[in-house]
């Protein structure tokens, strides 16, 4: 048959499927984990942009994603296919800090 990965890439598709990873590690399922890596994988420019734009809508909304330990579950070529996201988790894992101690330091944390 005709191999799925020959299909464009579903924006709306992977951030349903990065919503469904980026939960509590104990309420993940495996397969969407690693379905998660594997778009991320087979299309690495794409996947980086709209994990960013979900990152900053959830920075936003204080929403919070949870990527503790998220290639914990993944075979290691899935994993380091994910590096790229992984990235940007820290990134934005450090952007989520800063911020939390800039709203302390301002006092009661109240944005304008």
């Amino acid at each position: 048959g005709v191999h799925s990965w020959d299909q464009q890439f579903d924006r709306r598709r992977f951030t349903e499927l990065t919503l469904d990873t980026l939960i509590p590690e104990d309420e993940r399922n495996p397969d969407i984990v690693a379905e998660f890596a594997r778009w991320s994988r087979a299309w690495p420019k794409e996947t980086k942009a709209t994990f960013r734009a979900i990152a900053a809508e959830a920075a936003k909304s204080e929403q919070t994603l949870h990527a503790r330990r998220l290639t914990a579950s993944l075979a290691p070529g899935l994993a380091a296919g994910m590096s790229h996201i992984s990235e940007e988790i820290w990134s934005f894992r450090g952007n989520e800090i800063m911020s939390q101690q800039a709203m302390r330091s301002r006092g009661m944390g109240l944005s304008a």
